[in-house]
């Protein structure tokens, strides 16, 4: 449980910076049993995509801060990796503060349809594997592996997790624009599945982590019936070059790219929708 109350603090703590949430991830994806995790500086460089000095400067930023317990190893005269724990005391009251947008997701028809496509049932070991797999096996950039890792910590038990991308941003301190890149990628990799609406002005989201990416079947029941995701592969290519291109000629590069007059259309109703929602 101190995993988890440490976790929501330094998410929630506004001091904390995009680098130090994932470097903070980092170190819990690589802690033992009793809470230990003793990675050398390159190699937490190499996972999490930050140089060695950011991560220097975050990991004394987290202790000074009282998340966690930097402490250094010497023996016969050398210095060796440092030893790393969390704070087992107590010291600030951040929480996540979303009740009004699990209100929202109890009261759409459009998230309880969503829901009944698909169950998902994961142990509590499940959490703390994925994320051992996400920052040394996954090929992805920081801010993917910060937005992916951080929905891996607050889903449920079945895998469901929910947000406003507008404060998701505020929180992961990731711009708006590189949090919704990085959404749409974790979604053509096929990672998430996500069902949303505008509610309150607010595009909230619903979403299902999918665990079979991540290879620890023995950990998963799942149930026959599985979610069919609402976009074919041609949209989501489509979506995905997108991302890709400079905002200011998306329009004139993708009509030259595809000619079809029923692609076309479909790049036209996405183009209105992604001025309010993800996709």
């Amino acid at each position: 449980m101190e995993m988890f109350t440490s976790f929501k603090k330094v998410m929630a703590d506004p001091q904390i910076t995009t680098a130090g949430k994932s470097v903070f991830l980092n170190l819990l994806s690589r802690m033992d049993k009793k809470g230990y995790c003793y990675p050398a500086v390159n190699t937490m460089e190499d996972e999490t995509g930050y140089c060695e000095r950011t991560i220097q400067r975050q990991t004394n930023k987290l202790a000074e801060k009282g998340y966690i317990v930097k402490a250094e190893q010497k023996a016969m005269g050398k210095q060796f990796t440092n030893r790393y724990y969390l704070t087992p005391e107590e010291q600030r009251e951040f929480f996540f503060n979303d009740n009004d947008i699990k209100q929202w997701i109890q009261e759409e028809e459009v998230f309880q349809e969503f829901l009944k496509k698909e169950e998902v049932i994961v142990s509590i070991e499940y959490k703390y594997l994925c994320l051992q797999i996400l920052y040394r096996s996954m090929k992805m950039n920081k801010y993917e592996k910060l937005l992916l890792g951080y929905l891996i910590m607050r889903a449920d038990k079945e895998a469901f997790t929910y947000f406003s991308i507008e404060r998701l941003a505020a929180t992961l301190r990731i711009p708006f624009y590189k949090t919704r890149r990085a959404l749409k990628t974790l979604i053509y990799r096929k990672l998430l599945h996500i069902s949303q609406k505008i509610i309150h002005g607010e595009c909230v989201m619903f979403v299902r982590i999918c665990l079979e990416k991540f290879n620890l079947g023995q950990f998963v029941k799942r149930c026959y019936r599985v979610i069919r995701h609402v976009y074919n592969m041609t949209q989501i290519r489509i979506e995905h070059f997108m991302v890709e291109v400079e905002m200011i000629n998306t329009w004139k590069v993708l009509k030259k790219k595809y000619c079809d007059n029923q692609i076309l259309r479909k790049l036209q109703q996405i183009q209105e929708l992604d001025r309010h929602v993800l996709i």
